[in-house]
């Protein structure tokens, strides 16, 4: 029986995958390390982008949105293995104080870039050891590191000594995930990013994407090839740079719109992107 592990959208034509069980319906191990190795390389995008710079914005803009999803597409199914992996871990680890598993970060706000980490959390039905759970729950995905092609292909470590403790997992360094505990925090997040129309509604069947939702991949875009610090390196949160997004954006009517694809649609994501830069670019008064 699957277990109810969260279901990562966009998602390719597939739901959440059994426990165990690698895309395509295998467990040999030998058929998750081939095709994990063929992952999609984020830099491939760099490439197709560079590519087509002679030719309009839009047309660039629509090209660069296209290949972010074909990246994220073809992550998915290696994503959702390995979150459902993790649920297994915890409920095996916690046992009767497992609550839930949920999704956060960029993945669950659908503003995920190519190389984006998965974030999850782990809700407890009551005050658990921190670290210590984390470090036993590590300590089961090692063990069962041959769903992933074996030790060499997978790590899990537990970063103890940050502010907020995680267990932090890396699949041949392509397909991340980090998993923290009863950080409601993070749940709050994806809440209210969803309550102002950031999320595209995959899961409910609603149709298009809102422009609000492509500004911030956009901008989560250029934060990574510009190379600006991450928090962990002294820069801002990712999540101070969409609100700042936000901000600078405040005023436009377009933003409550959804993206199809259409130029009209890319030229309203244009022009808030641009909105962006002067606001927080320009020279000061």
């Amino acid at each position: 029986r699957p277990f109810p592990s969260p279901v990562l959208a966009p998602a390719p034509s597939g739901t959440a995958l059994a426990t165990g069980v690698a895309p395509g319906g295998t467990t040999h191990s030998g058929a998750v390390e081939a095709s994990a190795r063929q992952a999609p390389s984020p830099f491939l995008l760099e490439q197709r982008v560079e590519e087509q710079c002679h030719i309009g914005n839009e047309s660039v803009l629509q090209m660069m949105l296209a290949s972010m999803d074909q990246c994220t597409r073809e992550s998915r199914p290696w994503q959702q293995h390995l979150v459902s992996s993790v649920e297994q871990a915890c409920r095996r680890v916690l046992d009767t104080e497992f609550k839930k598993l949920i999704l956060v970060g960029s993945v669950a706000m659908a503003v995920e870039t190519p190389g984006s980490d998965v974030d999850v959390v782990c809700f407890t039905t009551g005050p658990v050891d921190v670290v210590d759970v984390l470090k036993k729950i590590a300590e089961v995905l090692l063990k069962e590191s041959f769903k992933f092609g074996g030790p060499q292909h997978f790590e899990a470590k537990v970063l103890e000594d940050a502010r907020v403790p995680i267990l932090a997992l890396s699949w041949n360094k392509r397909i991340n995930i980090d998993l923290g505990l009863n950080l409601q925090h993070s749940a709050n997040h994806v809440r209210w990013f969803s309550s102002i129309g950031v999320s595209h509604g995959a899961n409910n069947g609603a149709a298009g994407v809102p422009v609000l939702t492509v500004l911030l991949r956009c901008v989560k875009w250029w934060l990574k090839q510009r190379g600006i610090p991450p928090a962990m390196e002294g820069g801002l949160p990712t999540v101070a740079w969409l609100l700042l997004a936000l901000h600078a954006t405040s005023g436009h009517e377009v933003r409550g719109e959804h993206f199809e694809g259409e130029y009209s649609h890319i030229a309203a994501v244009l022009t808030m992107f641009r909105a962006f830069f002067e606001r927080f670019a320009g020279a000061p008064a």
